[in-house]
């Protein structure tokens, strides 16, 4: 695993290439300002993007089928010759709204807990706080989120991404794993950052990321461009993007990140 500081520049032979690169992005709102900026961004090399969730994307990153995904970190620890290409990522430095624990007993009491199925980041953090933080063993139990109905009292629920503003307003309990470990470690949590298994051309990268860095300067007109608010008003949205989320890989994310990926087990 290898961080750039600023843009990667790599002497390759473009014959190497396919003829097109092809780009893994999550589908989940989090990403509106990233979508925003690869839209409005014109790239010298023929570009296609795939919208995938989180768990797909690692996938398809790593069998191949794409040259760059926005992956959960935890992809990392399966791609150690992987090149992150980005100066950008999906980030909290405090709460991120999105990746919860929610239950009707306090975390403490929790004896099953069911996790979301789209992402393998989040599942593996609520693993590591459940042992260092709320010093608990329960049984952990994939599921898809949606197929959870009426929970026991001791069972608790890990919901990412869009379905978790829903899941928040069912259960009297809900805890916020990017501010748990905050608490515990005092740094901000990486869920997602853009990986390559090979090395692409610089100057591909130098626009890639200058289509991100565009989205995120932004934000206001990519929530205006977005024609759906079935799941946040409009003002929610923007509050979202602008305060629970992230986006500058900076080097305390990379220190974070780094601590998450030598305490997953």
């Amino acid at each position: 695993m290898i961080f750039y500081q600023g843009f990667i520049n790599f002497v390759i032979n473009t014959k190497d290439l396919k003829n097109e690169i092809v780009i893994s992005v999550v589908s989940y709102i989090n990403t509106l300002p990233l979508h925003y900026g690869l839209k409005k961004a014109k790239f010298d090399l023929p570009v296609r993007f795939e919208i995938d969730y989180p768990a797909e994307c690692a996938r398809k990153l790593i069998s191949g089928q794409v040259d760059i995904g926005l992956v959960p970190v935890i992809t990392l620890n399966q791609l150690p010759d992987s090149y992150t290409v980005s100066n950008y990522c999906l980030s909290a430095i405090d709460k991120v709204r999105s990746v919860i624990l929610a239950g009707n007993c306090p975390v403490t009491q929790m004896q099953r807990i069911f996790l979301d199925d789209q992402s393998r980041t989040s599942a593996a953090l609520v693993k590591i706080l459940a042992r260092q933080l709320w010093k608990i063993n329960p049984e952990f139990q994939p599921c898809t989120v949606s197929s959870v109905i009426g929970m026991n009292k001791n069972e608790g629920i890990l919901a990412i991404g869009d379905k978790s503003f829903a899941v928040a307003n069912q259960y009297k309990y809900c805890y916020d794993l990017a501010f748990e470990w905050r608490q515990m470690t005092g740094l901000p949590f990486v869920f997602a950052c853009w990986v390559a298994k090979h090395p692409l051309p610089d100057s591909f990268i130098k626009q890639f990321n200058e289509a991100l860095a565009y989205g995120v300067s932004h934000i206001e007109e990519a929530v205006n461009d977005y024609a759906q608010y079935n799941i946040l008003s409009k003002e929610d949205l923007l509050s979202y993007l602008q305060h629970n989320l992230s986006f500058i890989f900076d080097e305390k994310k990379k220190k974070g990140l780094e601590l998450f990926l030598k305490m997953v087990k």
